[in-house]
């Protein structure tokens, strides 16, 4: 059986996948470079996901480990992470057939997925909680 936490790392994933193929498809029809637009989008994302991967991994990791040495590694990953994502933010900038807004936008897609789903998980989560209270705070039913 797959742990909770993977399935959602999944579900995140795969949602991120599929926004990025909707904005590459609309983009690629919509707008005049709309190819180098959608490589853009293709390699903010891919890179996205792959640093969501390495986050995943880092947490694993240090969970094991004594305080201190915990504290010490996810700093030095997260400042790996962080220097990895200047480079591609300037890979993107100095080469042509990448669009440098696709890149950005490729990197925000999977934290907008996050906040999104987040957002409607806890509006579900108050939606439950008051249908088994019997109302809101105020005794109506929704």
């Amino acid at each position: 059986m797959i742990p909770i936490k993977e399935l959602e790392n999944r579900t995140i994933i795969k949602r991120s996948v599929i926004i990025g193929v909707c904005l590459g498809i609309i983009s690629f029809f919509l707008m005049d470079n709309g190819a180098t637009f959608v490589r853009g989008i293709a390699f903010g994302l891919i890179f996205s996901l792959l640093s969501f991967r390495l986050l995943e991994l880092t947490l694993k990791k240090s969970i094991k480990m004594h305080p201190v040495g915990a504290t010490k590694y996810i700093i030095s990953q997260y400042c790996i992470r962080y220097l990895l994502t200047g480079v591609v933010v300037y890979i993107s900038l100095t080469n042509p057939k990448i669009n440098i807004v696709g890149t950005i936008i490729g990197l925000f897609i999977l934290k907008i997925v996050i906040v999104l789903s987040s957002i409607v998980s806890k509006k579900k989560e108050v939606k439950e909680v008051n249908n088994v209270e019997g109302g809101d705070i105020f005794g109506r039913r929704s």
